[in-house]
């Protein structure tokens, strides 16, 4: 079936992401049984390198129609870094309980054309990440267990060594970068990363993501909230690092 005719068909399922004027202009065509100016229309709806491949409408339409169980997994998946990723460890990021039901949901998604996999390695399509985080951005409790997780394999308390830890940074910066820093376990999961760049000497990253956390942190956290403490202590300890003893000394103030 053509790509218009998916459209055509699904139109008021699709109202929702449309604006009306390009939803009146479809639903004008469809009414006449014609395609002119269909692709036009569609490039002034989807303005983004990816999302402006008129393709991207079936996935589009499918993930309208998806089962609401194999939708959530895609939705973790969109927060995680576009990465192949061994199914064991999945089943470990979302907490799994049922491996077999989740590996035949896994190969439901690759049917669908929503979901890569090479040999027991699954991978997001970059289009279908793009697609869910500009039409169905996940919120933080949809997710938040799986940045749970991530805090906790970030946390010195897990005594895993720093080193080994790394392999986490990528997935913390992913996650950072989507949701925005309005609850505590996610300033809690900046605190970690920033301790990670300590402990492998990057200080000064560390210090850059530690500054944007209190700004953020100073303002909906109490004062004596144990993650603002924490990062004021980890600019004071960076600081000192970067030999800043004045500006160390001021942080170290503030915990008091």
């Amino acid at each position: 079936m053509q790509i218009e005719n998916y459209v055509f068909d699904n139109l008021d399922k699709l109202k929702s992401i449309f604006n009306q004027k390009a939803y009146d202009k479809l639903n004008d065509l469809k009414n006449k049984n014609s395609f002119d100016g269909f692709v036009n229309i569609l490039e002034l709806i989807l303005t983004d390198d990816t999302l402006e491949k008129i393709k991207d409408i079936k996935s589009l339409i499918e993930l309208q129609n998806l089962d609401e169980n194999l939708f959530k997994v895609l939705k973790w998946f969109a927060i995680l870094p576009l990465i192949e990723i061994e199914f064991n460890d999945l089943v470990d990021y979302f907490d799994i309980k049922g491996k077999r039901l989740f590996k035949q949901n896994l190969h439901s998604l690759i049917d669908k054309n929503l979901l890569i996999t090479n040999g027991n390695r699954y991978k997001l399509y970059e289009n279908i990440k793009k697609i869910i985080l500009n039409f169905f951005k996940p919120n933080y409790e949809e997710c938040k267990n799986l940045i749970s997780y991530f805090n906790t394999k970030l946390s010195k308390s897990e005594n895993i060594n720093p080193i080994n830890r790394t392999e986490y940074i990528k997935f913390a910066i992913n996650i950072l970068s989507i949701f925005k820093l309005d609850n505590e376990k996610l300033i809690e999961l900046l605190n970690n990363l920033s301790i990670i760049y300590r402990e492998i000497r990057e200080y000064e990253n560390g210090l850059t993501l530690q500054e944007k956390t209190v700004e953020v942190a100073e303002k909906i956290l109490d004062k004596e909230n144990i993650h603002l403490i924490n990062s004021y202590m980890i600019i004071s300890s960076l600081k000192t690092l970067l030999g800043n003893l004045d500006e160390a000394l001021k942080y170290q103030k503030k915990t008091r």
